[in-house]
Formats: structure tokens, sequence, C-alpha cells
């Protein structure tokens, strides 16, 4: 494989230059060693590789003329001239981002999220307002795109041709759509049989409405915001690190979906542990805190039934992992 023109300057990819086979070596061992530190002896059932070319979310910084990603190691700006890990679309606006990002000026942020409608743009400036001079270049920007659906300026939207149902550019959602339906799949693989679920760190419903959708009475719980506020009542506004559901709340319920971010749930673990729940299926993108959420289950007499990789963001240290629990003889346990 031909190594990206930015390769050893750019900070986001790390292991193009090692061949297919260490590169995904590299990455079992670092879930591997990551369980072994906590005492764990974990099997991969499965490592799944994303495609290239498939990334349909980023956020890039713009300085001084320049547009991109920050340098490895270092805070300087690579001006981004092509990238293999976003959808075409994306890489094809690459000039065009460059170009009015010049044109605005100063310093800020650039989140863009590729959706079935078009191209979402998030410009993040701040301290400085949408003007009229600014207001005009974004204008101008968005009628020679005709990929560009909406635009917003820090809070404020400035330019929208068609709705979009989806949170904004800089909002959480997987890398990619294969990412996205890959992780459905194997959460509702998982939820089979099951009648009732809560999903903890629910965000904008990424595994709550595909579970509702299949007949499961489920309630979302994730700190309040705009996401939220979209699943309506099936979604309950709960800082989980700091009121974390209780073992009560949980004992009613068949099936846990546990999808927190990168530091983990330690605190929904330990009451995870001491519940009835009938099964847990863990989504982290971090294994180092799943292994030791994992390690409060697994005293508690939990054990794995099912251990999945999924490289979501390829060429880098990270890793999502797909983690299911049972309890031995627990009354509980769905078949």
């Amino acid at each position: 494989m031909t190594l990206c023109p930015h390769f050893g300057r750019c900070g986001g990819c790390l292991y193009q230059d090692l061949p297919h086979a260490a590169y995904i070596q590299k990455k079992r061992l670092f879930i591997l060693r990551s369980f072994a530190d906590k005492g764990i002896n974990l099997t991969l059932d499965e490592f799944i590789e994303t495609p290239l070319h498939t990334r349909r979310r980023a956020g890039f910084k713009f300085s001084s003329g320049r547009f991109g990603f920050y340098e490895h190691q270092g805070h300087g700006l690579i001006d981004l001239t092509e990238c293999r890990l976003l959808t075409p679309r994306l890489e094809a606006l690459l000039p065009a981002f460059r170009k009015v990002t010049r044109q605005v000026g100063g310093k800020g942020e650039l989140f863009v999220l590729d959706t079935a409608l078009g191209v979402d743009i998030r410009f993040v400036v701040s301290g400085r307002a949408a003007d009229l001079a600014i207001l005009e270049i974004l204008s101008a920007f968005a009628g020679h795109q005709d990929d560009i659906v909406r635009i917003w300026w820090n809070h404020t939207p400035v330019l929208e041709k068609a709705p979009l149902p989806v949170p904004t550019a800089d909002s959480f959602l997987q890398p990619s759509v294969f990412g996205e339906e890959t992780l459905i799949r194997l959460v509702s693989e998982q939820a089979a049989g099951c009648r009732t679920a809560v999903d903890l760190f629910c965000g904008a419903g990424t595994f709550l409405i595909p579970l509702l959708a299949q007949g499961i009475k489920a309630t979302g719980y994730d700190i309040a915001g705009e996401s939220l506020k979209r699943l309506g009542t099936h979604a309950v506004a709960r800082d989980l690190f700091r009121a974390p559901l209780t073992t009560d709340e949980l004992d009613k319920t068949d099936l846990v979906v546990l999808d927190p971010p990168r530091q983990g749930a330690a605190a929904q673990a330990a009451a995870l542990a001491d519940s009835t729940v009938g099964r847990i299926v863990m989504v982290s993108c971090n294994p180092v805190t799943a292994a030791r959420d994992t390690r409060l289950l697994t005293e508690k007499g939990w054990e794995i039934g099912r251990a999945v990789a999924l490289d979501q963001f390829t060429y880098s240290n990270h890793i999502e992992l797909i983690l299911t629990f049972f309890k031995k003889n627990a009354t509980k346990v769905l078949k």
C-alpha cells in the first residue's frame, strides 16, 4: 500500500507503515494485555476491520491560513490535501474547506459530518460572531458546493438547504456508517429474547432506537442534551457518573447496554456487578477502562460470553470492544 503523503507528520495515523498482519496483531495484543493486567485471560472471538474511506465525521483545525490536523506530537497544523480515512465526499471537499477557512480567517475548528442528505458543517470560533462579512462568505461557499446542506457558526445555524434529522456535526456519532451498523448488529443479536432493556450512556439512541424497533421495552439514560431530547419519553436525563442506576433499578431489566465514554463507568459497573440483570453488553472505545470495569463484574461471578473487536479508528491507537456478560446459573439468564 502506498503511504499517505502526510504520514509521519500527521497525528491522525500512526501505523500505516506496518504490514497488515503486524498491524492487526498489534491491536489484538493491546486489548489482550490490557485485560491481562487486570488478571483476565480474554479470548477474542472476532476482529472486524473497518474499510478505508468510510469515516463520516471529523474535526479539523484552522489557523494562519493552514487547515488540517495537528502534527504528530506537536502543535503545528498539517495543511491537509488528502485523507484515505474520510468518505470520498468529505475528502473531495478538503480544498473547499481550506479555501473557506482562509476566507474566514483567524483561528478555530471546523467539524464536518457526512449524512445521507449532504454534509453538515459547524465552525467553532471563540469570541467571534457571524457578522455580515462572515455570512456572505459562508453563503457563497455553500452556493458553490452542492454537497453542503447545513452550516452552523458556533451554536447558531446560519444556513440550511434542507432539514437534517441528525445532531450537529460536532455531536457524538459513530465514526462510520459501517461501524454503527456493525455495533447495532452485535448488540441486537445479544438482545434476542429480551423483553426489557436499559441503554446506559445512550447518546443519540444508536442502540436504543433499534432495541425499540425489536419490540423491546427500552429506556435510555444519559446526561441532558439535544440528542437526548430527540428521544422523547424513551430517554431519561441522568448523570450516570454521579448517580448510576442502582441495583434495585437494574434488577427489573433483562438486558443492559453499557456504552460509556473513554473513562469507562466504574461506579455503574459496580452496581451492575451486584445486580440480577439477565445479560450485559458493554461497548467500549478504551480497552484499559473496559478491563477495569470488567474486573468489577468478574469478581462478582459474571463471565464473558463473547468478545469482539471492531477497528473503528484505523491506523490509530484506539480500538472498539464489544463484550457480552452473563452469570452462570442465574435465574434470569436468557437462552
